[in-house]
């Protein structure tokens, strides 16, 4: 057992995963996973009648995402409770994974009908990202797992939100820039080390992220229409596109 700068005692962490030495949260987080996922996806593809394709694969993404949640909670997670701020955010990665059931019917993200229904889901699951945090400090659960699985899963909302307005035809390849931008980072970081440093907190950045997939959603919506979208598209993703140059400038003049 050791203590971390919160002052909680965590348990040592596994170093290599098997399933007789899988820990006893990583399991109820397994669990807790499945019933979320059946309790959300499968409802969510069947209201919008999604293709079998579309639900298949958004089941399998979940299925994969969800199996690489659990393997690095075994390892990673320092505490023997879920917590509720993981829960929000397994139930926040389900949701999310239902969006990719509408990229295969592209008529679904046409009609304004659906796009209501759509649009006000991802406004949920958006919603549900202002919680996290405040449960995981409220009950002593903070920890770098929890932030970076909050990291991973609003940056697959951004990416998947960026192809539904492009499906949508609210403008161009271009709006890809919206959620790119941090596959682009990690992968110039195998290139460059010195770019996955930590950075420190920077209140902007979590500002331009909520403006970002707040942006996408209003585009998603009926709301958005062209050939306004097309501006709002190009000024948030301009907004995007400062906010990692201003990591990436700290970071070089920071490199050891």
């Amino acid at each position: 057992m050791r203590e971390n700068r919160l002052g909680h005692t965590e348990p040592e962490l596994a170093t290599s995963f098997d399933l007789k030495d899988l820990r006893p949260v990583a399991g109820r987080m397994a669990v807790a996973a499945a019933v979320i996922g059946m309790a959300v996806l499968w409802p969510f593809a069947t209201l919008l009648d999604t293709t079998a394709t579309g639900t298949a694969i958004a089941t399998a993404l979940y299925v994969c995402a969800t199996v690489a949640v659990v393997v690095l909670a075994n390892r990673f997670y320092a505490y023997d409770r879920v917590g509720t701020a993981n829960l929000i955010t397994l139930l926040r990665l389900a949701m999310i994974m239902a969006l990719v059931a509408t990229l295969f019917s592209p008529p679904l993200l046409r009609d304004p009908t659906s796009a209501w229904v759509i649009s006000s889901f991802a406004l949920v699951a958006l919603v549900f990202d202002g919680f996290d945090g405040f449960f995981a400090r409220r009950q002593g659960l903070s920890s770098a797992y929890g932030a970076r699985f909050d990291i991973e899963v609003d940056s697959a909302f951004a990416l998947i939100l960026s192809v539904m307005v492009f499906l949508a035809g609210k403008a161009g390849i271009w709006v890809l820039a919206l959620g790119l931008p941090r596959y682009l980072f990690i992968g110039a970081g195998l290139v460059l080390p010195w770019l996955m440093a930590e950075l420190p907190e920077r209140f902007s950045r979590k500002l331009v992220c909520v403006i970002q997939v707040g942006a996408l959603i209003g585009l998603a919506s009926p709301l958005g229409a062209h050939p306004a979208s097309w501006w709002v598209a190009v000024c948030v993703s301009a907004m995007v596109v400062w906010s990692f140059l201003v990591d990436i400038i700290w970071l070089a003049r920071h490199k050891s």
